[in-house]
């Protein structure tokens, strides 16, 4: 196997186990013998728990971006933007469940919730709309970042119940209510 070869199934092992045992339940042997690699060459790799975790989450967070940012027009009112954020994020979360449960569990972990690990991270897209909504007057006059929080724990939330209910994500009522909801916490009055 090549380097990026190895990486990727270090990678992959990881995430699943994580995902499977938790953080803390996880160690680095469980992660080697299941990407069947030696913890040696693991740590080659990833010299360390935190940094393998810091790879897995930026991983997650660039897929889940790339998606976000799919269909936002900047041309398009805040409210068009913010509603293909929201319905891309629950299409995402269906796509790539693993990862999306991983980005999950770090925000849900002791520890490593109120760590820079569990960072929302380069979330550029929906800073970006924010940024603009507030600039027009038509989002709450609260901190952007704080914005982005609200706004990324209603869509984890509404993820988590598409989840389990994958219709849900191509049903145009559905969607309405959860923009709706979304549109509720992020907009002004």
């Amino acid at each position: 196997m090549n380097a990026r070869a190895t990486r990727l199934a270090i990678l992959n092992a990881a995430r699943r186990l994580f995902v499977e045992q938790g953080l803390h339940g996880t160690t680095t042997a469980a992660v080697a013998r299941q990407a069947r690699v030696a913890v040696g060459t693991l740590f080659h790799h990833f010299p360390s728990k935190t940094v393998l975790l810091e790879a897995l989450a930026a991983d997650a967070r660039a897929h889940r971006d790339a998606h976000l940012g799919e269909g936002v027009d900047p041309r398009d009112p805040v409210a068009d933007q913010l509603r293909t954020v929201v319905v891309g994020h629950l299409r995402w979360s269906i796509a790539e469940p693993e990862r999306h449960r991983f980005l999950e569990l770090l925000g849900a972990t002791p520890n490593v919730a109120a760590s820079p690990l569990a960072a929302a991270g380069g979330d550029d897209v929906l800073l970006g709309v924010v940024e603009r909504g507030r600039r027009e007057g038509i989002l709450r006059d609260l901190p952007a970042d704080l914005l982005v929080a609200i706004g990324q724990r209603l869509g984890a939330t509404l993820a988590a119940h598409v989840s389990l209910h994958p219709e849900l994500a191509d049903d145009p009522a559905f969607l309405d209510q959860a923009f709706a909801a979304c549109w509720g916490a992020l907009g002004r009055d």
